[in-house]
């Protein structure tokens, strides 16, 4: 097996930091939106907070081309020198005499951190302090060519570690691309193949893959276990050691510090690492100023994705081994924090329910009308005979009934509006979908329905075949037939599948740019945060957060949110379905409807009320499915009327403070099917559980949570 390969390349730098008395910044602090100012301050712990939590897209990168063109990387200037001499003298603390042919000599470099001094330019190398992959996963994949050649080719003027004391506003450790030791690299380069050492010095970087990485990375990145072979045993042994952990929190800095800079976003497996090592780092805290570098070339920074405060917490060990052992302790042992989100009404529970398999006997807030019998083609199958409104005006009749709001979805093309195509192709002439809409929208004037979505995940081929252009257009001219309409009600933005990722990354960014050339013509948004088969709810956060990731940077304007799709083992991607039973899918749904809220979704319509159980679906939902009802309506119960005020977020248990009419509870749910122990001092005596049942949080104030979540008051 491989041995780990640390480099020893951090010791005691104080490069861009400030040594400063105190412990780090208050963990339940809110996190704090970036400032668009040209040099952010604060601590690292405050830094930490402020980076997104969101996990890599991976589709689209074609490795180092798609930063670095070869003609870039080949080109030469007018001295003859190419982009790796150009960064050699860019990075060099005294400038080399530039030859014939860009030879170099008599430069001064300061590599490893500032602690080793080179005098030859073959001595040194770059190592990016976030792989080429990486940047291009959180955020980068959106930028333009210039920006990405920007990032991957930043270089800084790092001096001897010695003269390194006080903050600047453009670091060495911000940089992109570190000076680090030529035959350091090699060294280790030919160990690595000889599979012969056991490399550990004073820094806890692991060089692997020709790149430098933090602990939780090597762990998190499946393409390097092969390479860097990195057992749980020895992540504990480090992390629990009793040596001075500075060097390791050092080690840290200079990806947080890009990452923050560029604006870009990390997983939140490591930002967890993060939080758990800023309180093992406690006997100091680190002040930093550094250069936005997303301001300066002009990137739009990843925001945050959740809508309400979340602390990022390591309390629990951040995937440390025996971590299930532990009692967790919350960042908050109290209430009174200000409500962040606004006071949630029934419409965040929506549903689909077609109208001739019954009303669906929950308290719903929203109707979303797709796969329910009443789509273009089914209502109107011919050109020359009236629209059949029969379905229609019943399944309006039933939302009257139950109180609900209705969404109508545009879909499915009539073979008379497309030469007899399929329904996924769009018509001939956009104009008669916008007057079929125009029809709709003039029956129900009255008894309005509340809003129309253009089209069921047109990022995909599957229900789309046009393209992006034309599918913004057609979007611009469903909102201008129902603005004529004058029925108020809004028009959505055709909803995308997040799960068959490159769709999403291609289309979507493609559909996005095609409605800001029109002047953004929608109410809205919507998704469909469908995860993998083996995936459940965190899973379905992921792809929240790429969502909004791509709405930020392709500069749409903020306007609600809505999944109107949602349920979980569905097939796809090569996995088959997987079958969920109730008490986990109780819980699965919960969940679904707390963290919507956290994340900003205004409405999350479950798919699908059926009559029996629906083979495509991992969760049924159904007059036969007790469990699955009863959580609807606890969950129903703790949200709709109250506030959320704040949320953490582990790798072991997840929180989130309500306050409002019903009182201040906080509501906690394990993240894996296990029960967790948690000190909930402070923060109530009684436990509510899904099933409507109470407990009594035990005299030490600890309580055990599982996957259902619970809600802990007084």
């Amino acid at each position: 097996m491989k041995r780990l390969l640390l480099m020893g390349l951090i010791s005691a730098v104080t490069t861009g930091l400030v040594l400063s008395v105190g412990g780090p910044a208050s963990a339940a602090e809110p996190a704090r939106p970036m400032a668009d100012k040209a040099v952010i301050t604060g601590t690292v712990n405050d830094l930490i907070q402020r980076i997104p939590p969101v996990e890599p897209i991976k589709a689209g990168y074609k490795g180092t081309s798609s930063f670095i063109p070869p003609s870039v990387a080949r080109g030469k200037d007018a001295r003859g020198c190419n982009l790796r001499q150009r960064m050699l003298i860019d990075s060099a603390w005294v400038k080399p005499k530039v030859g014939r042919k860009c030879v170099l000599k008599g430069g001064v470099w300061w590599v490893d951190q500032g602690t080793k001094k080179v005098t030859k330019a073959k001595d040194v190398a770059f190592t990016p302090m976030l792989s080429l992959a990486s940047a291009w996963g959180q955020g980068a994949s959106q930028w333009t060519a210039k920006q990405r050649l920007a990032w991957a080719t930043q270089v800084e003027r790092p001096g001897p570690a010695t003269q390194q004391t006080r903050a600047k506003a453009v670091t060495g450790l911000a940089a992109t691309q570190q000076l680090v030791s030529a035959a350091e690299l090699k060294k280790i380069e030919e160990l690595v193949a000889l599979d012969d050492l056991d490399y550990l010095a004073t820094g806890y970087l692991i060089y692997c893959n020709r790149g430098l990485f933090t602990l939780q990375a090597i762990t998190s990145m499946p393409q390097l276990v092969s390479v860097c072979s990195l057992s749980r045993e020895f992540i504990n042994a480090i992390l629990n050691a009793d040596a001075d952990l500075r060097p390791l929190c050092y080690a840290q800095v200079s990806r947080i510090f890009n990452v923050a800079s560029w604006g870009l976003s990390l997983p939140a497996s490591d930002l967890e690492l993060y939080a758990y090592l800023g309180d093992k780092c406690q006997n100091f805290s680190l002040l930093y100023e550094i250069a936005n570098a997303a301001r300066a070339n002009g990137v739009i920074p990843i925001p945050s994705p959740t809508l309400v405060p979340s602390d990022i917490t390591g309390a629990e060990g951040a995937g440390i081994p025996n971590a299930a052992e532990w009692v967790v302790d919350l960042p908050f042992e109290s209430y009174g924090a200000v409500p962040a989100s606004s006071t949630i009404g029934k419409e965040l529970f929506g549903v689909a329910a077609p109208v001739d398999w019954g009303d669906p006997g929950i308290p719903t807030g929203y109707l979303r009308l797709w796969d329910a019998g009443v789509s273009w083609r089914q209502m109107q199958p011919s050109a020359d005979k009236p629209i059949d409104f029969e379905k229609l005006d019943l399944t309006m009749q039933m939302a009257d009934r139950i109180g609900a709001k209705v969404m109508y979805v545009l879909g499915d093309t009539p073979g008379w509006a497309n030469g007899g195509k399929s329904g996924a192709v769009p018509p001939t002439d956009l104009e008669d979908a916008a007057k079929f809409i125009g029809q709709v929208c003039a029956r129900y004037k009255t008894t309005p329905i509340a809003s129309y979505e253009v089209w069921n995940e047109g990022n995909l081929t599957t229900f789309w075949t046009g393209t992006m252009e034309e599918l913004a257009t057609l979007t611009k001219k469903v909102r201008d037939a129902v603005r004529a309409c004058g029925s108020g009600a809004q028009v959505f933005a055709s909803s995308t599948g997040t799960r068959a990722s490159n769709a999403f990354v291609t289309n979507y960014p493609a559909y996005l740019k095609a409605l800001m050339a029109l002047g953004w013509p929608v109410d809205g948004y919507t998704v469909h945060s469908y995860p993998a088969a083996d995936g459940g709810p965190a899973q379905r956060i992921e792809e929240i957060a790429q969502f909004k990731t791509l709405l930020a940077q392709n500069s749409a304007p903020v306007l609600p949110i809505f999944d109107t799709e949602l349920n979980y083992g569905l097939a796809g991607l090569q996995q088959g379905r997987r079958a969920i039973d109730q008490r986990v899918g109780a819980a699965y749904l919960s969940q679904s409807y707390i963290q919507s809220v956290q994340y900003g979704i205004d409405s999350l319509f479950w798919f699908l009320w059926t009559q029996g159980d629906y083979d495509k679906l991992g969760i049924q939902l159904h007059a036969g499915t007790p469990q699955t009802i009863q959580a609807w309506k606890q969950t129903y119960q703790w949200l709709v009327g109250q506030r959320m005020t704040r949320c953490a977020i582990g790798s072991l248990v997840q929180a989130c403070q309500m306050s409002g009419p019903k009182g201040d509870y906080t509501l906690l749910w394990a993240m894996a099917d296990t029960n967790v122990t948690v000190d909930v001092t402070g923060l109530g005596t009684t436990v509510e559980n899904l099933d409507g049942s109470r407990t009594a949080v035990a005299s030490n104030g600890r309580i055990k949570v599982g996957i259902a979540p619970v809600a802990v008051r007084s």
